[in-house]
């Protein structure tokens, strides 16, 4: 995603997590900042999970990494995993209002929930190599 589908993406969920909120953001005019701080901070996290991409693909066995199409898929992997958790970590550092009461919960950094998520996904992903190539040809023989 690019940054302004991110943005769009976090305004559309605030708007539906927490429009009473939502709407006071707006009108104090701090709601562009907020979101395009979160979208910034999402793209710093997905940046820095993918600066490790050609370390962990280095770090595959031997008939993987001699697998041209195979290390393809395993970076691809890496790239779609980092954004899930980049935005997911977005998501979640939107406010939301309570069920049981008027009152938002305040609004957090994405570095406050970040911890090492993404690297625990991204290192469970590169322990167990992919097999969607073996299942895609047996499949195509079927």
């Amino acid at each position: 995603m690019n940054p302004r589908q991110v943005v769009k993406m976090l305004d559309q969920a605030f708007k539906d997590r927490a429009p009473n909120e939502y709407r006071q953001m707006k009108q104090r005019g701090e709601l562009a900042t907020y979101l395009n701080e979160l979208a910034s901070q999402a793209a710093q996290s997905y940046s820095t999970a993918t600066n490790s991409i050609p370390d962990d693909l280095a770090k595959l066995p031997e008939s993987v990494r001699n697998d041209p199409i195979e290390r393809v898929q395993q970076a691809n992997m890496k790239m779609k995993a980092a954004e899930e958790v980049a935005l997911s970590q977005a998501l979640e550092a939107l406010p939301m209002e309570s069920q049981d009461e008027d009152e938002t919960a305040e609004p957090m950094s994405l570095y406050d929930l970040t911890g090492d998520y993404w690297r625990e996904k991204m290192l469970n992903e590169t322990a167990a190599p992919s097999t969607r190539h073996a299942t895609t040809a047996s499949s195509r023989r079927n």
